[in-house]
């Protein structure tokens, strides 16, 4: 596992750099390419929030972060999908080992949910979401990283160099409930039975952000934002798989 973590910062480094530019090439609004851009790279929803919790906008403007936001999540959660069921199909025919194949899922889909799904699929369910985890952490980083350049390039609000950044706490639950797992006997005994019953809450949580979907509001404002994350997408898939296979 600890092999992750530096993979993880250069995937999520390079995925947010390249996405960025590929949708600012095409014409896409600085901030919801950045949104993309970081959902795509770190996380998802969970990624496209704690940044947008970086971004200051004058008050005027909320509303058009609001889309944005919502424009990002819906197009980071088709993309995961899309991506998911790809890997999934595409896996079996690579040459990659189990580990291999687990850890390219972790280190190129956009939720959690997403390389879980993928990861249980290839049997290694473990891996990927300890290689989708090790991204998620660097959204802390991320989040500082792009408050700062924002406010340097793109912020039209004073700012005083303070900036409060998104911390993504479920991180220490998911740390929480490794530790208990490992060193509470009674609940290692139910571990199965408490994940099968969180792949039911994970399958609605999923669903939950499917209804929040509006392919309309895409295909007027998204077209290029959404090129922008697919085209990324395809990059990140390939260079994971060339990681995984050089590491593990």
């Amino acid at each position: 596992g600890i092999k992750c973590l530096p993979i993880a910062a250069v995937v999520v480094t390079l995925t947010i750099v390249v996405c960025y530019n590929i949708a600012r090439k095409l014409g896409v609004d600085p901030q919801l390419a950045i949104l993309v851009a970081g959902g795509t790279g770190i996380c998802g929803a969970a990624a496209v929030m704690g940044l947008s919790g970086s971004i200051k906008v004058p008050p005027e403007k909320e509303d058009e972060k609001a889309n944005n936001e919502v424009m990002a999540v819906a197009i980071i959660a088709i993309m995961g999908t899309i991506f998911a069921l790809l890997e999934i199909a595409l896996g079996p025919l690579t040459g990659l080992s189990k580990t291999q194949l687990g850890i390219t899922a972790g280190a190129s889909l956009h939720e959690i949910a997403h390389a879980v799904a993928a990861g249980d699929a290839f049997g290694a369910v473990d891996i990927a979401t300890i290689m989708k985890l090790s991204r998620v952490l660097m959204l802390v980083f991320a989040a500082i990283v792009i408050a700062i350049w924002w406010d340097r390039n793109h912020s039209e609000i004073p700012t005083d160099g303070k900036r409060k950044v998104s911390f993504p706490w479920f991180m220490l639950g998911f740390i929480g409930a490794s530790i208990i797992g490992t060193f509470v006997p009674f609940i290692g005994a139910i571990a199965p039975n408490l994940v099968d019953f969180a792949y039911i809450v994970l399958g609605m949580a999923m669903a939950a952000l499917g209804i929040n979907v509006n392919f309309s509001a895409i295909a007027k404002k998204g077209q290029k934002a959404f090129l922008a994350s697919f085209l990324t997408s395809v990059l990140l898939m390939c260079f994971a798989a060339g990681i995984a296979a050089l590491f593990f």
